[in-house]
């Protein structure tokens, strides 16, 4: 029911994919974020789309969630988008 909630916004400039990853492993965004190197504050950021990630850091993420699903790729936690220069 959480899923549905959270993939029903509108919400087409934030990250609806990485969202849904959180809420399907039961993390928070600071569980993700300390695997992957990062701030909570920055990857609330790439998650709201209030920043675009650099490939390093979207590399990092990636990783880190392959931690909870070894089979996660990239489409299914950032859709089509692709990296800051």
């Amino acid at each position: 029911m959480l899923i549905l909630s959270i993939v029903e916004t509108n919400d087409t400039k934030g990250l609806i994919e990485l969202k849904v990853f959180l809420v399907r492993y039961g993390l928070r965004q600071e569980d993700l974020a300390d695997r992957a190197g990062i701030s909570r504050v920055a990857l609330g950021n790439i998650i709201s789309g209030d920043s675009q990630p650099k490939k390093d850091t979207i590399d990092a993420i990636l990783e880190a969630a392959r931690t909870f699903d070894p089979a996660i790729t990239y489409e299914a936690l950032f859709g089509a988008r692709e990296a800051a220069a």
